[in-house]
């Protein structure tokens, strides 16, 4: 609206300008008055244009009903999903004071003491003095205390008595989906840090989740959720889009968990064509599988009677071709999971960022990397986290990624991990809005990460095979660390102090490009020999070999630039067809210019029609 006065304000003193000109009735000052009004009308109305045109990201009506539902999940037992609100609540302001004492409350609450009493610093007041003797002795503020100052910081708020059942409404939805009120969250295993569950709920007793009772600006998120709830994908996955087309961050960061998670299956545009083609190919073997575990039911079987055998020929040849095509379609699915992943990657990668939501944007895609089973990369965006000296609670994910860290170092001081549990469980909850399923892989990668870059050890491979003795390969950042006497062994919890300790000699780094010949002449046996005898090669190799895939017919291609991901290889090398004529040079060639840059041993193997080449030809790099 204040676009439109500013731009009245302007168009009045420019036309009294004017007059004023045409009538010369007037003298300097009076002109010099009437320009500077002029001036400050037009800059007035530029900035509340621009203003108006650049959507605010967080609105006072959001900002207090943030507030206000981490008031009520206080007050209600659910610490973990406190920290959740307060933290949305902090993206608009840190600093408020209200914003602070629920943060403060929150992780307190969920054993938390050295970063709810960093977060109250000097702050002076009842319930920080009170806060701060109880986090300085490590113990949890008691819950009548809790309840009485989330009371009070909702009273301070002045909400109408209008709104409280829309507020409450987007609290059912998006905190308690279905669940009763009063049943305190599990984000922490320590019962102490819950409320009785005997007192009366704090939260107010509204119908089932309904998004009717939300405005408009909020209707299309409750519906998002609604659906994710009711798992009505499709829904789910249009409203999302409708609200990422809108410029929502975090509506784009759910829709990339969706696409990566393979919940989209159908959406045939362009970018989607690798994943619609692999998802028939599973479905078709899939078919194909079904019908012959048909077949291997059909066949009377002796081994049913416990004689394995009586089997008959045909009962073995179905068990056989049935194994081999499980086999098939496992392998189908990894690389169905690995495009769902890619083309997320490519969702994302479209994206501009800004600073508030990088944090977010980096975990999100080093949870898709992963999936592709890029390690390395995944990494990369996990170090752009991680390393930086601080997180910033007024960013998405701040305050989470704050707790993570803060439980983790507990974790490895105490070998304690109901903290670290809650924290993962909140980051990712903030990360999901129950729209998928979490994932337990992820996180377990993410725990590996952590323990490597905070203590600088990495263990790389456990042997077994001799036991009671038990070999370990482990890296380390230092050589001071390889030492007995700073190295702890520990085994279910008790100390080993019979062990050696051994430096490996330093290990050549190698590349190899594998070149293969699709030409024409390979089609049939000699293509599906050359992919299996690929395929146990890569299987075979040990960590960390580089490896890179060319095909060469007419032309050559490169197919898979140097990676260390053996799935990645054998999952390119079973799309491959055989067609057109053979120009084994190009291979050759764009196989040396894979290898380019590496430093280390590089190796080609060329891999075509058995007696088509002398086997006397070598060729070095």
């Amino acid at each position: 609206m204040e676009q439109y006065v500013f731009a009245g304000l302007f168009a009045i003193g420019f036309l009294l300008l004017v007059i004023s000109l045409i009538r010369r009735s007037y003298g300097r000052p009076y002109y010099f008055i009437l320009v500077c009004a002029i001036l400050l009308s037009g800059f007035g109305a530029y900035e509340a244009h621009k203003n108006l045109a650049k959507p605010e990201k967080y609105s006072t009506d959001d900002f207090l009903q943030n507030i206000y539902m981490a008031a009520r999940l206080l007050e209600d037992g659910r610490a973990g999903d406190s920290i959740s609100a307060s933290g949305a609540a902090g993206e608009a302001d840190a600093e408020n004071e209200n914003v602070v004492l629920l943060q403060a409350l929150a992780l307190n609450t969920l054993g938390s003491f050295d970063l709810s009493s960093e977060l109250i610093g000097e702050r002076k007041g009842e319930y920080y003095s009170r806060l701060q003797q109880c986090n300085t002795s490590g113990e949890v503020l008691d819950s009548v205390s809790i309840r009485e100052a989330a009371g009070k910081v909702i009273a301070s708020l002045e909400i109408p008595e209008s709104v409280l059942p829309q507020y409450d409404m987007m609290l059912r939805i998006r905190y308690f989906r279905g669940e009763e009120a009063g049943k305190p969250d599990d984000t922490s295993g320590n019962s102490e840090n819950h409320f009785p569950a005997e007192e009366e709920s704090a939260v107010l007793n509204v119908s089932n989740p309904d998004s009717s009772y939300l405005p408009s600006g909020q209707k299309e998120y409750g519906d998002m959720l609604i659906s994710a709830m009711d798992k009505d994908y499709d829904r789910t996955c249009k409203i999302l889009e409708d609200m990422a087309a809108s410029g929502d961050f975090k509506a784009r960061i759910a829709l990339a968990e969706m696409y990566s998670s393979g919940y989209i299956p159908h959406d045939f545009r362009e970018t989607d064509e690798e994943y619609d083609e692999l998802l028939n190919r599973v479905t078709g073997l899939q078919l194909e599988l079904d019908e012959l575990s048909e077949k291997l039911e059909s066949v009377p079987n002796p081994t049913d009677s416990g004689d394995p055998v009586q089997e008959s020929e045909e009962g073995r040849r179905n068990r056989k071709l049935y194994d081999l095509k499980t086999t098939e379609v496992h392998m189908a699915e990894k690389e169905l999971e690995f495009a769902a992943a890619r083309r997320a990657a490519r969702y994302l990668g479209e994206m501009e960022v800004d600073e508030r939501d990088a944090l977010a944007y980096h975990l999100v895609m080093a949870r898709i990397y992963f999936r592709q089973d890029e390690r390395e990369k995944a990494k990369e965006e996990l170090d752009w986290i991680f390393y930086q000296k601080d997180f910033s609670r007024s960013a998405f994910l701040g305050l989470d990624l704050l707790f993570l860290r803060e439980s983790f170092v507990e974790l490895l001081e105490t070998e304690n991990r109901v903290n670290y549990d809650a924290a993962y469980k909140i980051l990712e909850e903030d990360i999901l809005h129950g729209v998928v399923e979490v994932d337990d892989e992820f996180s377990v990668f993410l725990e590996n990460y952590l323990r490597e870059i905070y203590t600088g050890i990495r263990i790389l491979s456990l042997t077994t095979r001799d036991y009671p003795r038990i070999s370990a390969r482990f890296s380390c950042r230092s050589d001071s660390a390889l030492s007995r006497d700073r190295l702890e062994v520990l085994d279910t919890g008790n100390s080993i102090v019979d062990f050696s300790l051994r430096k490996e000699e330093e290990q050549e780094r190698i590349a190899v490009s594998i070149v293969l010949d699709i030409s024409g002449s390979m089609q049939g046996e000699s293509l599906s020999s050359a992919k299996s005898a690929i395929s146990n090669f890569v299987s075979s190799l040990g960590e960390g070999v580089m490896l890179s895939l060319v095909t060469f017919s007419n032309t050559s291609t490169l197919e898979l630039g140097l990676t260390d991901s053996k799935y990645e290889v054998e999952g390119v090398v079973r799309r491959l067809t055989a067609y057109g004529g053979t120009n084994i040079s190009a291979g050759l060639s764009e196989g040396l210019r894979s290898l380019a840059g590496f430093q280390g041993k590089k190796v080609i193997i060329l891999v075509v029609m058995p007696g088509q080449y002398p086997a006397s030809h070598h060729f070095s790099i």
